[in-house]
């Protein structure tokens, strides 16, 4: 399941099976409830999140301390699922 996950992904279409394989190692699926903080702004990045399944809203909050919201609201389906590459 895992690698027909990253096999979807345009980043990871190309690789071989045992490329795939083989990054199915690092793999860590996670599962958000609805509202959760996957990052924040200047955490240290540590990992690749794919978006299998869910949604999710990109947001920079401004000086003024509002929520200013980047591309389409909602990205991709229903209730999230990420696979973290670590």
């Amino acid at each position: 399941m895992v690698v027909d996950a990253l096999r979807r992904a345009p980043a990871f279409s190309t690789l071989s099976d045992a490329s795939l394989a083989q990054l199915q190692t690092a793999v860590e699926a996670q599962s958000l409830k609805p509202g959760a903080l996957l990052f924040s702004e200047g955490d240290q990045a540590g990992a690749v999140y794919l978006l299998q399944m869910g949604s999710l809203q990109v947001f920079r909050r401004t000086r003024d301390g509002d929520d200013r919201v980047f591309g389409p609201r909602v990205w991709s389906r229903t209730s999230a699922t990420t696979l973290t590459l670590a």
